[in-house]
């Protein structure tokens, strides 16, 4: 391993309270509009409330899909589009995260046709600024620049990869976790434990990410034990912050190589 890099744009903010992580970066973005993606469950949250709150006029959109689809990111397009947010906050599980990102791409390219999206002529408007709040702990998408979105009529998984998809600010708050069903925990938990052993052996590993993926992968498997229906939310924080490390390596290491301006790339899934 004669040379490597190792750069994620993401910043980073941990805490047990959501007001506490977004306070700050509310504050440095005041008058700025605000668009909330989110799960239906999330209205129902003091998190909202304090939400609605702090940010004057806030136009929220709760339409997501599980596997987000072609049409509900449509939607969710749609939806942008009324009030073309500066500022997007995503709360959720991938699926809301992914949405998000797909979201933000189409306001900067100001194209608000799905799949053409991405065959789009480049950004002309400034990407809006977006904050990603995970909700599960396993897909990093809070982290990489990814986005999977379906074509579920023709079975189709299309992703997006651009080094510029990164969220700018992943907060992590582990009271959102806290009644995370068992199977969606273990699955994410696996999935991100999957996202580690690929980075040990991904030829492009290089030393702080194979680092980070031993840690990530010891973490998980210390806590798999501790996966109930509900936990404490200090029994979150191992599997948390495993999935941050996997997801950041996993990106790493494409971001390292300098992908070029990516486009949708499909292949064909096993659909149950």
């Amino acid at each position: 391993m004669s040379s490597w890099r190792y750069a994620n744009p993401v910043r980073l903010a941990f805490g047990e309270g959501l007001q506490e992580l977004l306070d700050p970066i509310l504050k440095g973005r005041a008058g700025s509009s605000v668009l909330l993606i989110s799960y239906d469950w999330f209205k129902a949250t003091e998190s909202y409330c304090g939400l609605e709150a702090r940010c004057e006029g806030i136009r929220s959109f709760f339409d997501i899909e599980e596997n987000p689809s072609l049409e509900s990111c449509q939607r969710a397009v749609d939806f942008a589009f009324t009030c073309r947010p500066e500022t997007i906050i995503a709360v959720g599980g991938g699926s809301v995260i992914d949405t998000a990102k797909a979201v933000r791409e189409a306001l900067a390219r100001d194209h608000r046709r799905l799949p053409t999206l991405f065959e789009a002529p480049a950004a002309s408007r400034p990407r809006p600024f977006l904050v990603a709040v995970p909700t599960t702990h396993g897909t990093g998408s809070e982290v990489t620049p990814w986005a999977t979105i379906w074509d579920k009529a023709n079975k189709v998984k299309r992703s997006l990869s651009d080094p510029r998809g990164f969220p700018d600010v992943a907060a992590f708050c582990p009271a959102l976790m806290a009644r995370m069903p068992v199977s969606v925990a273990l699955i994410s938990t696996l999935d991100a434990l999957s996202h580690a052993f690929e980075a040990v052996w991904n030829k492009s590993r290089n030393p702080i990410s194979t680092h980070l993926a031993l840690k990530a992968i010891v973490q998980i498997v210390s806590h798999l034990k501790n996966v109930k229906e509900i936990m404490p939310s200090e029994s979150r924080r191992s599997p948390i912050e495993a999935s941050m490390f996997a997801g950041e390596i996993l990106s790493n290491l494409v971001y390292g190589q300098e992908l070029s301006i990516s486009r949708w790339s499909s292949f064909k899934p096993q659909f149950s």
